[in-house]
Protein backbone atom coordinates (compact mmCIF):
# COMPACT_ATOMS: atom_id res chain seq x y z
CA UNK A 1 0.00 0.00 0.00
CA UNK A 2 2.92 2.06 -0.63
CA UNK A 3 2.08 5.52 -1.78
CA UNK A 4 -1.67 4.65 -2.19
CA UNK A 5 -4.67 5.08 0.67
CA UNK A 6 -5.58 7.74 2.88
CA UNK A 7 -2.89 8.91 5.76
CA UNK A 8 -5.54 7.06 8.45
CA UNK A 9 -5.07 3.46 6.06
CA UNK A 10 -1.07 4.29 5.76
CA UNK A 11 -0.55 4.44 9.78
CA UNK A 12 -3.09 2.08 10.95
CA UNK A 13 -1.03 -0.48 8.20
CA UNK A 14 2.16 0.54 9.31
CA UNK A 15 1.06 -0.30 13.46
CA UNK A 16 0.13 -3.28 12.51
CA UNK A 17 3.03 -4.25 10.76
CA UNK A 18 5.00 -2.87 13.62
CA UNK A 19 2.58 -4.74 16.59
CA UNK A 20 3.03 -7.95 14.56
CA UNK A 21 7.07 -7.28 14.47
CA UNK A 22 7.18 -6.67 18.22
CA UNK A 23 7.70 -10.15 19.19
CA UNK A 24 10.48 -11.16 16.72
CA UNK A 25 12.41 -7.57 17.59
CA UNK A 26 11.95 -8.01 21.38
CA UNK A 27 10.52 -4.43 21.61
CA UNK A 28 6.38 -5.87 23.03
CA UNK A 29 7.24 -4.28 26.53
CA UNK A 30 7.62 -1.37 25.47
CA UNK A 31 4.13 -1.15 23.32
CA UNK A 32 2.67 -3.02 26.16
CA UNK A 33 4.26 -0.20 28.57
CA UNK A 34 2.11 2.67 27.36
CA UNK A 35 -1.37 2.11 28.33
CA UNK A 36 -2.55 5.32 26.64
CA UNK A 37 -1.30 4.19 23.24
CA UNK A 38 -3.10 0.72 23.72
CA UNK A 39 -6.25 2.64 24.61
CA UNK A 40 -6.34 4.45 21.76
CA UNK A 41 -5.69 1.48 19.42
CA UNK A 42 -9.20 0.06 20.66
CA UNK A 43 -10.99 3.19 20.17
CA UNK A 44 -11.59 2.08 16.49
CA UNK A 45 -13.25 -1.27 17.34
CA UNK A 46 -14.56 -0.43 20.47
CA UNK A 47 -17.84 1.52 19.13
CA UNK A 48 -17.00 4.07 21.99
CA UNK A 49 -16.88 8.09 21.51
CA UNK A 50 -14.21 8.33 23.90
CA UNK A 51 -10.50 7.88 22.94
CA UNK A 52 -8.52 8.64 26.25
CA UNK A 53 -11.12 10.31 29.56
CA UNK A 54 -8.13 10.54 31.21
CA UNK A 55 -6.36 12.73 29.07
CA UNK A 56 -9.63 14.78 27.95
CA UNK A 57 -9.64 15.46 31.84
CA UNK A 58 -5.93 16.87 32.22
CA UNK A 59 -6.26 18.71 28.97
CA UNK A 60 -9.64 21.13 30.66
CA UNK A 61 -8.83 24.22 30.81
CA UNK A 62 -10.46 25.79 33.84
CA UNK A 63 -13.12 28.35 34.27
CA UNK A 64 -12.12 31.97 35.13
CA UNK A 65 -15.29 32.78 35.06
CA UNK A 66 -15.38 33.84 39.01
CA UNK A 67 -19.17 32.39 39.64
CA UNK A 68 -17.85 29.85 42.13
CA UNK A 69 -17.10 26.09 42.08
CA UNK A 70 -17.87 24.71 38.46
CA UNK A 71 -18.45 21.01 37.81
CA UNK A 72 -15.64 20.07 36.29
CA UNK A 73 -15.97 19.89 32.05
CA UNK A 74 -14.42 17.38 29.98
CA UNK A 75 -12.55 19.07 27.18
CA UNK A 76 -13.64 18.63 23.88
CA UNK A 77 -12.11 15.33 22.23
CA UNK A 78 -12.28 14.98 18.97
CA UNK A 79 -14.57 12.01 18.10
CA UNK A 80 -14.28 9.50 15.70
CA UNK A 81 -16.74 8.08 13.89
CA UNK A 82 -19.00 5.11 14.87
CA UNK A 83 -17.74 1.99 13.61
CA UNK A 84 -19.74 1.44 10.24
CA UNK A 85 -18.94 4.55 9.46
CA UNK A 86 -15.19 4.74 9.54
CA UNK A 87 -12.59 3.39 7.33
CA UNK A 88 -12.95 -0.34 7.75
CA UNK A 89 -9.39 -0.92 6.82
CA UNK A 90 -8.29 1.15 9.66
CA UNK A 91 -11.05 -0.53 11.77
CA UNK A 92 -9.58 -4.20 10.66
CA UNK A 93 -5.52 -3.03 11.05
CA UNK A 94 -6.02 -2.39 15.03
CA UNK A 95 -8.76 -5.23 15.69
CA UNK A 96 -5.47 -7.16 14.12
CA UNK A 97 -3.58 -5.53 15.90
CA UNK A 98 -5.45 -6.41 19.28
CA UNK A 99 -5.38 -9.67 18.25
CA UNK A 100 -1.45 -9.92 17.88
CA UNK A 101 -0.99 -8.42 21.25
CA UNK A 102 -3.87 -10.78 23.34
CA UNK A 103 -1.85 -13.59 21.38
CA UNK A 104 1.19 -12.95 24.42
CA UNK A 105 1.10 -12.73 28.04
CA UNK A 106 2.25 -9.60 28.23
CA UNK A 107 0.24 -8.13 25.46
CA UNK A 108 -2.96 -9.73 27.24
CA UNK A 109 -2.16 -8.24 30.78
CA UNK A 110 -1.95 -4.83 29.44
CA UNK A 111 -5.16 -5.13 27.68
CA UNK A 112 -7.08 -6.00 30.40
CA UNK A 113 -5.55 -2.92 32.25
CA UNK A 114 -7.22 -0.96 29.41
CA UNK A 115 -10.51 -3.08 29.74
CA UNK A 116 -9.83 -4.60 26.36
CA UNK A 117 -12.67 -7.57 26.47
CA UNK A 118 -15.21 -5.29 27.68
CA UNK A 119 -14.51 -2.57 24.86
CA UNK A 120 -13.59 -5.30 22.23
CA UNK A 121 -17.17 -6.75 22.86
CA UNK A 122 -19.09 -3.44 23.06
CA UNK A 123 -17.59 -2.48 19.47
CA UNK A 124 -18.23 -6.07 17.83
CA UNK A 125 -21.80 -5.41 19.07
CA UNK A 126 -22.02 -2.29 16.15
CA UNK A 127 -19.71 -4.01 13.86
CA UNK A 128 -20.57 -5.01 10.38
CA UNK A 129 -17.53 -5.78 8.49
CA UNK A 130 -16.68 -9.23 8.29
CA UNK A 131 -12.97 -9.02 8.54
CA UNK A 132 -13.24 -6.32 11.48
CA UNK A 133 -15.62 -9.28 13.10
CA UNK A 134 -12.75 -11.84 12.85
CA UNK A 135 -10.32 -10.32 13.99
CA UNK A 136 -12.43 -9.47 17.05
CA UNK A 137 -13.51 -12.59 17.76
CA UNK A 138 -10.03 -14.19 17.67
CA UNK A 139 -8.73 -11.29 19.89
CA UNK A 140 -11.62 -12.24 22.06
CA UNK A 141 -10.89 -16.34 21.74
CA UNK A 142 -7.65 -15.26 23.40
CA UNK A 143 -8.74 -13.58 26.00
CA UNK A 144 -11.41 -16.44 27.06
CA UNK A 145 -8.71 -19.18 26.64
CA UNK A 146 -5.70 -17.44 28.94
CA UNK A 147 -8.88 -16.61 31.35
CA UNK A 148 -8.18 -16.33 34.74
CA UNK A 149 -10.81 -15.93 37.71
CA UNK A 150 -9.88 -13.90 40.54
CA UNK A 151 -10.85 -15.99 44.35
CA UNK A 152 -12.91 -13.45 47.03
CA UNK A 153 -9.07 -12.66 48.57
CA UNK A 154 -7.97 -10.63 45.23
CA UNK A 155 -5.67 -13.45 43.92
CA UNK A 156 -5.76 -14.68 40.30
CA UNK A 157 -6.54 -18.18 40.09
CA UNK A 158 -6.61 -20.00 36.31
CA UNK A 159 -9.95 -20.89 35.24
CA UNK A 160 -10.75 -24.36 35.63
CA UNK A 161 -10.19 -26.34 32.28
CA UNK A 162 -13.73 -27.28 30.13
CA UNK A 163 -12.86 -31.46 30.81
CA UNK A 164 -12.09 -30.80 34.45
CA UNK A 165 -15.99 -31.57 35.30
CA UNK A 166 -17.00 -34.61 33.10
CA UNK A 167 -13.96 -36.81 34.49
CA UNK A 168 -16.41 -38.27 37.26
CA UNK A 169 -18.70 -39.46 34.63
CA UNK A 170 -15.49 -41.32 32.52
CA UNK A 171 -16.96 -44.78 32.35
CA UNK A 172 -20.22 -45.00 33.30
CA UNK A 173 -23.36 -46.21 30.62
Amino acid sequence: MLGGGSAPQQHSSRLSCATQSTQEDGTLEHLVADLAVLSCMLVPVSGSQQAAPAAAEEASPSSGSGAGPQPPQPAPVPQPPQPGTQDEHVRECMAESIMVLASTEAGRAALWKVKAPERIRAGYELEEAPAVCRALEAAAELFLSHAEVVDAVGGAVPAAAPAAGGEGNAGQP
